[in-house]
């Protein structure tokens, strides 16, 4: 290319630019006032800043009153705990006092031991609570356990030869110790235990 066609270009990409208008380059420089705008800090009318504090108000009210509500939840599920412990023990007493009862007049000598010893075996109606096989079990326990019954045997063994110190020579126990003990060992340790039963005629 030639020195003339290169000065021509040039001089044409020149006029090109001196031409060119202040609207073209709107779109690329930002405008004073929109720079002085972007660094100013936002700022809120008194009303912007009512409605925000209303709505933080409303949240912690909501926030505190659903923790009294779970606090509430948790108290009155303790007090229906303890309720149905307390319904549970004196449902516990009062089949113990009927069975005890019972046995006593069906001639068992230890009624709070003929309790420990069928306490597993009692069948509970759901609706009303009541003991179902209770006499069952008391006619059982005639034919399976005799030496929990009162007979004249039993009345003369208290004043045996032994000293007090068992049939085989096992010491004497006592009540504290029979009430610990369960259906098994009573059953196994039975001659101690019908010796205690004895002294207490």
């Amino acid at each position: 290319m030639s020195e003339e066609n290169t000065a021509d270009t040039q001089g044409a990409d020149t006029q090109t630019a001196e031409n060119k208008s202040p609207e073209d380059n709107k779109d690329t420089q930002p405008t004073k006032a929109e720079e002085t705008k972007a660094d100013q800090p936002k700022t809120f009318t008194q009303e912007e800043v009512n409605r925000m504090l209303a709505k933080e108000r409303r949240d912690f009210e909501k926030r505190a009153k659903d923790a009294e509500e779970k606090a509430k939840l948790s108290e009155d599920q303790r007090l229906k705990a303890e309720l149905d412990d307390a319904k549970k023990q004196l449902a516990e007493r009062d089949r113990r006092d009927h069975v005890q009862a019972e046995a006593q007049k069906a001639g068992v000598n230890n009624p709070n031991l003929f309790y420990k010893a069928i306490k597993e075996d009692l069948e509970i109606d759901e609706k009303t609570g009541k003991i179902t096989n209770l006499a069952e079990l008391i006619e059982s326990a005639k034919s399976d356990l005799p030496q929990l019954f009162t007979t004249e045997t039993k009345k003369t063994a208290a004043g045996s030869a032994d000293g007090g110190s068992g049939k085989d020579g096992k010491p004497t126990r006592t009540k504290a110790d029979i009430d610990k003990m369960t259906t098994a060992e009573i059953i196994e340790d039975w001659d101690a235990v019908e010796q205690f039963l004895s002294s207490q005629k």
